[in-house]
């Protein structure tokens, strides 16, 4: 019985920090909503409208404001009509990515070789990834 009791105990302990994991997550994403509008009125009232970044100084407040403009490609059309913008105005470049394969990182370790190992060692650095932890409605 003692057994059912402390699991009991256990897995309220694990709704309680969910639920306040939860509540954190609603209230973080409000205070973020809050904080942009504020940045927002901040530079407006500053007359900061140009692209770039100014530093300004209000009694004893230093406010930096950046501005800039997030640029996305669409490649359907870039490939229809890109190639008809001369070579000093064509603003995209293919790039070689080198992307590594989890997967095949995975099986490798499993199934490889020694040899296939090292080299992986070699070539490859694992590192913990940052903890994440997505509350959600259970179905």
């Amino acid at each position: 019985m003692f057994d059912i009791d402390a699991e009991q105990v256990r897995q309220d302990c694990i709704v309680d920090k969910v639920k306040a994991l939860e509540l954190i997550g609603f209230q973080v994403a409000e205070l973020l909503r809050i904080k942009e509008a504020l940045e927002k009125q901040v530079c407006e009232l500053i007359g900061h409208d140009k692209e770039g970044q100014q530093t300004y100084l209000f009694e004893r407040y230093k406010v930096t404001c950046k501005t800039g403009v997030n640029y996305s490609l669409n490649k359907e059309e870039f490939e229809v009509v890109g190639k008809r913008l001369p070579a000093c105005f064509n603003p995209v470049s293919v790039v070689q990515k080198y992307e590594l394969n989890k997967k095949i990182i995975r099986e490798a370790y499993l199934y490889g070789s020694a040899q296939d190992k090292k080299i992986l060692d070699s070539i490859i650095v694992a590192k913990p990834a940052k903890l994440s932890v997505v509350i959600g409605a259970a179905s």
